[in-house]
């Protein structure tokens, strides 16, 4: 038994561990590159700072049909996992359609496929007992399930009522009960001033394309095509951070701070534990 504990202590602590030397890998970062100027970005790990503009299309936010260069909404549910209740991810979704950011010596593609994005909340709403979701969310499942439908009738042929009834979204349980449920939207808006630290690469063909509509309740108004005057796009790499924000970078270093300390303090009372049961 005390063998077992050992194990299972020592392998938070080194995934604590794990978690708060990255973080930590990424304040040092924050401290020490420079911020360039757009035109100036070479290829390799860069930061900029500026402000958003649609690269080709000005996107709408899912739930209160905003104009935005990106979104990302989650639906959760409020249920039973195991022993206690906890709040559950039933749906989610984060745009993937590339923007511009721009200071004062050019503007530069970025990629948001991947990244970490720190942004607040724009809207939160909820429902359960007694309480309906407002109209938007209605509308918004709505569509969704009749999105759902369409897509399975055309794969599935055949069996493409049980696929439905297996993802149909819905805000009512058992006897038409509201469950308790919310639904978060979050969104940069053009002309945001973003902080953004990312990889910067020759971009492809395919991702200087304009972007497709995605397959969402969104319906993007196009705008007239505008060419970033640096060559270069900001996009993810394995290996290296890629973080989207609109806070400062002050703040984006005391974030990491925090949570160096917080994982690091974890990871040293986790393997003294390990060792507490190795040597009983």
């Amino acid at each position: 038994m005390n063998i077992l504990l050992t194990f299972i202590l020592g392998t938070m602590g080194a995934v604590s561990s794990y978690i708060g030397i990255r973080a930590y890998n990424t304040k040092k970062l924050i401290q020490d590159l420079p911020t360039s100027k757009i035109r100036s970005v070479a290829v390799g790990i860069s930061e900029i700072k500026g402000k958003t503009t649609p690269l080709t299309t000005i996107l709408k936010s899912p739930f209160t049909k905003q104009d935005c260069v990106h979104y990302h909404y989650t639906i959760e549910e409020f249920k039973q996992q195991g022993k206690t209740k906890k709040w559950v991810i039933i749906l989610q979704e984060k745009s993937t359609t590339p923007f511009l950011v721009q200071d004062d010596s050019g503007t530069m593609q970025v990629n948001p496929k991947n990244a970490e994005i720190d942004i607040p909340q724009n809207v939160q709403y909820k429902s359960g007992l007694g309480k309906d979701p407002p109209k938007e969310i209605q509308e918004f499942i709505k569509n969704h399930n009749k999105q759902t439908t369409e897509l399975t009738t055309a794969t599935t042929g055949i069996v493409a009522g049980f696929v439905n009834n297996i993802f149909k979204l819905s805000f009512e349980g058992l006897f038409g009960i509201n469950k308790t449920m919310r639904y978060t939207e979050y969104l940069i808006k053009p002309n945001t001033e973003v902080y953004i630290l990312g990889q910067a690469c020759i971009p492809t063909t395919a991702q200087t394309s304009p972007p497709q509509t995605p397959l969402t309740q969104n319906s993007p108004k196009q705008t007239t095509p505008t060419k970033a005057t640096q060559k270069l796009q900001l996009q993810f790499q394995k290996g290296t951070p890629f973080i989207i924000s609109n806070k400062k970078e002050e703040n984006m270093t005391k974030k990491y701070s925090i949570e160096t300390a917080i994982f690091m303090t974890i990871a040293v009372l986790l393997f003294a534990g390990a060792l507490y049961f190795l040597f009983q």
